[in-house]
């Protein structure tokens, strides 16, 4: 078994073996992406393929083509990483946020049904998480402990505003 780093783009692992069947060479590649769903969160995929070496094509040619293959595919994860977080967004727009009398900003309670997973967001970020277009706290309020969840409009990358609920 030969192990290699060489002729894999972007990272990656390739190993060349031998069909113990049909004594053909066996190409594995082996590549993997962390893929960004928010400022504080990431997902890790990874991928294997594996595919005996036919007869008219070189070794090489069937890492490139596994490669390709690979790269597609995390490519769409990418891409619905992205879509699932514009969603996620979508649907927090809809919760029942309150105005802050003064100062800017809103907030909800953080048992509020529907924003599970947007409390585990913020939680998972030390108690801020920065989204497309809001950015968002988690507050405890002084007198009766309950946990809230602010977001503050992103203006020029810089969320505006604090305030308490108490």
């Amino acid at each position: 078994m030969l192990k290699s780093g060489a002729g894999t783009s972007g990272g990656g692992e390739v190993i060349l073996t031998e069909n113990q069947v049909t004594s053909r060479p066996t190409v594995i590649v082996h590549k993997g992406a962390t893929i960004a769903t928010g400022q504080y969160s990431n997902i890790r995929v990874d991928y294997t393929v594996e595919a005996e070496v036919p007869s008219g094509m070189t070794c090489n040619e069937v890492i490139v083509d596994l490669e390709a293959i690979l790269n597609e595919r995390i490519s769409s994860e990418r891409k619905t990483a992205h879509w699932n977080q514009d969603a996620e967004e979508t649907s927090w727009a809809k919760l029942p946020w309150k105005r802050y009398v003064r100062g800017s900003g809103e907030w909800i309670a953080a048992e509020t049904k529907g924003a599970e997973r947007l409390l585990a967001r913020v939680q998972a970020g030390n108690g801020i998480w920065q989204g497309k277009d809001y950015e968002y706290k988690l507050s405890k309020s002084e007198s009766s402990g309950r946990l809230f969840i602010q977001r503050f409009r992103i203006i020029g990358r810089t969320a505006k505003g604090a305030n308490k609920h108490d």
